[in-house]
């Protein structure tokens, strides 16, 4: 009977190499396989410390409030190194070895031996935590493995360090945990990593959550900014300001005010009450006219600023059109590729000439340049994230555009008002003869002086009632899609129930089947009839029971983390990343022929699936078995021969 085809789930995380260096020596080079790996060695002699490297090379947190150290050996080192399979890609990771927490990590797309001929150039850098500017690591690799950006109900981002925790049964956590043990440690994070990882949600529910709290903070700004305003100007956020009342009042006062110009033209005509204050009168002109003049190059000097960036703005709109067109096409190469191979040329396109007949593969059909599969998916997806990153960024860069032009134009108003009210006082003096006549015409300069200050006013209350108008048309915006994406995330909700009932009962069916076949120690494994957990509570138990002897404890632990392995390997709505590391398969006195049971387990379980995958467990106690067995990886060490070479 034929092999069934391969099984291709999404995502996939995989360790091909790690090295670890002090001061420039390597003190640690092993390759790693698919399937299972094994570690072995007494007790002692550095196999946890390797496991250690591993999680902090994959973006776990080693150090924290509960361990304040790296471990004595160790210590002594300065980097790690690492070369990964996310899904089919091939990415090199370096990470530093410190005694500081939250240290960057540095992305290489691409093999180990093409990122060790660069020592700057193609490597980047991202950090632990995102940034305004910068994207943090978990995206990248988030995005690299095809999964959604998750967040937790409290809004908080889950990192490879959350997920981590999950795929790590490490020796320093009680057995009675399901997570690697930290300090602050909420219910609601941990349940939220393990919905996340078994798949319960679909697949778009974590951005939904994300947008939807961004626009219910947007309409929350815009709502408080609103009744800001209002507690000033008076009147209810709900009832518009009365536009029409403000701009029949301003029409009044325009037509007043050039009535009362006309008054003092028909003054300035007249020979009532001249007296010659020429050089007064002059320097009054003089003062008006710089002062109509520097606003003049204000205003141009405003509108040449605000047309260099709506022609950013325009320019750069096409150009994230680009971009987004970038990605789809993207998308469609790599889907065309995968469904049909590259493209055979019949006849060469630069002489037309007729090929050679037959291909090798594994090299180009035109100038049988050398191909790897694995490379090429590396650079897809390195342009493909450089892109995202530009989308990004250009995205960033046009709303500060968009924010400074809407700044500018609010500005120039202003100063178009001004310029207007100080071009009419110019020409009210360039129209007056020099000379004083104060006494008719000061009671009509005071009321044109009211008359421009309260069309000043009036100006600011119109721009304001723009500006609410904006504020409240934004508002109903981004009510509606606050309104749309609730009922989307409420929709999506309804279906979780489910969901977690198809992955949560495949779990608890494999945990059973792994627990009956146990080697008898405890009988209510052997006998078990359910098994029991929860991911927020951090609890496991048989039967409902939960208290074992500690040994027992250990295999219930390990059954559990080797069930949602094994889970993921056959549901492919699961998003754990067929990646799990053992490092407590004999913790608590455990018996020899205990733990070469369980380790038969998870080779059994490892062979039978068709999905690829990877397992890291480490052992004190080899299965005899398994002697000179293609799954172990390095040789057996001891305290004399340790798995760091530091002398």
């Amino acid at each position: 009977m034929s092999q069934p085809a391969q099984i291709q789930f999404a995502p996939r995380l995989a360790l091909k190499r790690l090295l670890v260096f002090r001061k420039g020596h390597t003190v640690y080079d092993q390759s790693f396989h698919l399937g299972v790996n094994i570690i072995r060695g007494t007790n002692g002699s550095g196999k946890s410390t390797i496991m250690d490297f591993i999680f902090h090379i994959l973006g776990g947190e080693v150090l924290g409030p509960a361990i304040q150290e790296w471990k004595e050996y160790a210590a002594l080192c300065d980097t790690v190194v690492a070369e990964v399979v996310l899904n089919n890609a091939i990415v090199s990771l370096r990470r530093e070895i410190t005694s500081e927490r939250t240290r960057p990590l540095h992305i290489f797309f691409g093999p180990l031996e093409t990122a060790g001929r660069s020592v700057a150039e193609g490597w980047q850098t991202f950090p632990y935590a995102r940034q305004d500017t910068r994207e943090s690591f978990s995206q990248i690799l988030f995005r690299s493995l095809d999964m959604p950006e998750a967040t937790t109900p409290e809004g908080s981002n889950i990192t490879m360090h959350q997920v981590l925790r999950l795929l790590y049964s490490d020796q320093m956590t009680p057995v009675q945990r399901i997570f690697r043990f930290e300090n602050f440690d909420p219910p609601i994070l941990k349940q939220a990593i393990g919905d996340f990882l078994c798949g319960v949600g679909e697949f778009n529910l974590y951005e939904k959550q994300v947008r939807l709290r961004g626009f219910e903070k947007k309409f929350d700004e815009l709502n408080s900014e609103l009744k800001s305003i209002f507690s000033l100007i008076g009147g209810d956020i709900d009832t518009p300001l009365a536009r029409e009342a403000i701009e029949t009042e301003l029409d009044k006062l325009t037509t007043e005010r050039i009535e009362r110009y006309a008054d003092l033209e028909q003054i300035a005509k007249s020979d009532f009450g001249t007296t010659a204050d020429s050089r007064l009168r002059e320097g009054e002109r003089r003062k008006a006219f710089e002062e109509v003049g520097s606003l003049s190059t204000k205003m141009q000097s405003l509108e040449l600023e605000n047309a260099t960036i709506q022609f950013e703005i325009t320019d750069s709109d096409n150009f994230i059109r680009h971009l987004n067109r970038m990605l789809v096409d993207i998308e469609k190469a790599t889907l065309t590729y995968e469904q049909l191979g590259g493209i055979h040329f019949k006849y060469c396109p630069a002489c037309f000439s007729p090929t050679e007949e037959g291909h090798h593969s594994g090299q180009c059909h035109l100038c049988k340049t050398p191909l790897d599969e694995s490379e090429r998916a590396s650079r897809s997806l390195a342009v493909k994230i450089d892109i995202q990153m530009q989308l990004r960024e250009s995205k960033q860069l046009q709303e500060q555009r968009e924010q400074a032009l809407a700044l500018n134009l609010k500005t120039l108003r202003s100063i178009r008002r001004d310029h207007s009210s100080k071009t009419a006082a110019y020409d009210a003096l360039s129209r007056a003869p020099i000379s004083s006549r104060d006494a008719a015409i000061a009671s009509i300069n005071r009321r044109i002086g009211f008359i421009d200050s309260r069309i000043e006013t009036i100006g600011r209350h119109l721009e304001l009632a723009s500006k609410i108008g904006e504020m409240s048309h934004e508002k109903q915006k981004l009510n509606d899609e606050i309104s749309k994406l609730r009922d989307e995330v409420k929709a999506i909700a309804a279906t979780q129930d489910k969901r977690k009932r198809i992955a949560y009962s495949l779990i608890a069916r494999i945990v059973v089947e792994l627990l009956r076949q146990d080697t008898g120690d405890q009988d209510a494994f052997v006998d078990a009839d359910s098994f029991g957990f929860s991911f927020g509570n951090d609890s496991m138990s048989v039967d409902g029971k939960s208290n074992f002897a500690a040994s027992s404890l250990v295999i219930l632990k390990n059954s559990l983390h080797l069930g949602l392995l094994i889970a993921s390997l056959q549901d492919r709505d699961f998003l754990l990343p067929r990646f799990m590391m053992f490092d407590n398969i004999e913790d608590k006195g455990m018996v020899p022929q205990r733990s070469w049971n369980f380790q038969q387990l998870i080779c059994k379980a490892s062979a039978a699936s068709r999905a690829e995958h990877q397992i890291i467990l480490t052992t004190s106690m080899l299965d005899p078995k398994l002697e000179g067995s293609p799954l172990l990886v390095g040789s057996s060490y001891s305290k004399q021969k340790r798995t760091l070479s530091i002398s």
